[in-house]
């Protein structure tokens, strides 16, 4: 404003045009100037603002590595459980939950003892909670311990530990009473059922035609690799190989060793006997059996869609027609191969030592082991 009111107010002559002169040349110095240290106040803004994006990236990166030492499916398991505790406690001992509903961490001794209680009392016919599910509430507590970074004290420490040890010895006791049953989980398939089962899978053709074509390859993998139905599951096309007259199965990695450090190759032979149990067999009529898959499937998968839960629907309905279980339906469930096998294998005289047993089903031998 100030330039063009001496532009109009001043006649055009050549006293006027000087002044003019004088005064645009220190107006655009002092813009330039302005301009600068603004570009500079710019810049430094935008490169403290890169910063501390990079910086909050580089953070979520390591919460995100950090937290592959947890694999996804145990995650979501502790974070339902974390929910029930937090539930449970809201109700119960209100103190123990903020004003937005939330867990407080690390929760108050008394608040901790009372809820464990709960947990481990009895029920009304004299069972209680299986000595795992009591044990992984505390777990799950010392997970989010870790996970918010809040330190576990003295106190709480010899507190799990002493319920951990003092629970064992309840579960015990009401076993030797037979209060409670003598096995906690699955029963371990026998091979007779096995073989049955291996039978019913390769020659019921209504048995295959309503759960699917797999369940017999399914079977006898989870059977020969001593393997957890979910580490079946995840066999991809690069897991197998051929070698002089096996077949060759290097799993990545297991539930009990997710860096892959200890995992060792497992070998399988054709059972030109007794068809049923023949994994190259099965293997065979696995691939000549599947259609052919769509664009947006990964195809490197040895069972599409979701094998676990078919293969669960199938077992029940399959062992229905084998007669003598001497279990409940309800008691067998696809880890009950796994503890199968490894019974089966243990039993045989001049068979394979406990520490091939175990080595093949991926336990541990003891901190000291190697």
């Amino acid at each position: 404003m100030s330039l063009l009111y001496i532009i109009f107010r001043y006649p055009r002559n050549t006293e006027s045009f000087v002044i003019f002169q004088l005064f645009s040349s220190n107006y655009l110095a002092h813009f330039n100037i302005m301009s600068t240290k603004k570009r500079k106040r710019n810049a430094n803004n935008g490169a403290a603002t890169s910063v501390a994006v990079s910086a909050l990236k580089g953070r979520e990166n390591t919460n995100a590595i950090i937290g592959n030492r947890v694999v996804k499916n145990t995650q979501d398991q502790y974070a339902a459980t974390f929910n029930y505790i937090t539930s449970y406690c809201t109700i119960h001992y209100p103190d123990a939950v903020n004003e937005v509903g939330e867990l407080i961490l690390p929760m108050k001794i008394e608040n901790l003892e009372a809820f464990m209680g709960d947990m481990g009392c009895d029920r009304d016919d004299g069972t209680c909670k299986a000595s795992s599910t009591f044990n992984g509430y505390a777990t799950v507590i010392k997970f989010y311990y870790r996970k918010n970074k809040v330190p576990i004290d003295d106190a709480t420490k010899e507190l799990f530990k002493g319920l951990q040890d003092g629970f064992k010895r309840k579960i015990a006791d009401k076993k030797d009473k037979g209060i409670m049953k003598n096995f906690e989980g699955k029963v371990p398939v026998s091979f007779v059922i096995f073989a049955s089962l291996s039978k019913l899978a390769l020659f019921a053709a209504d048995c295959r035609s309503t759960f699917a074509s797999f369940v017999h390859l399914f079977l006898i993998l989870c059977w020969n690799l001593f393997a957890r139905s979910c580490s079946v599951a995840d066999l991809r096309t690069h897991h197998f190989s051929w070698e002089n007259d096996c077949l060759v199965i290097d799993m990545s990695k297991h539930k009990a060793d997710q860096a892959g450090d200890q995992i060792t190759l497992k070998h399988l032979y054709a059972n030109p006997y007794n068809p049923e149990h023949c994994v190259i067999l099965a293997l065979a009529l696995h691939i000549f059996a599947i259609s052919f898959r769509p664009e947006n499937e990964d195809k490197t998968l040895v069972f599409q869609g979701s094998p676990c839960d078919i293969f669960t629907k199938w077992l029940p309905t399959a062992l229905q027609t084998i007669a003598d279980l001497g279990y409940a339906l309800t008691d067998f469930g696809t880890h009950s191969f796994r503890k199968g096998i490894a019974s089966f294998c243990a039993g045989f005289i001049g068979g394979p030592s406990v520490i091939t047993i175990f080595l093949r089903a991926g336990w541990s031998l003891g901190s000291g082991a190697r």
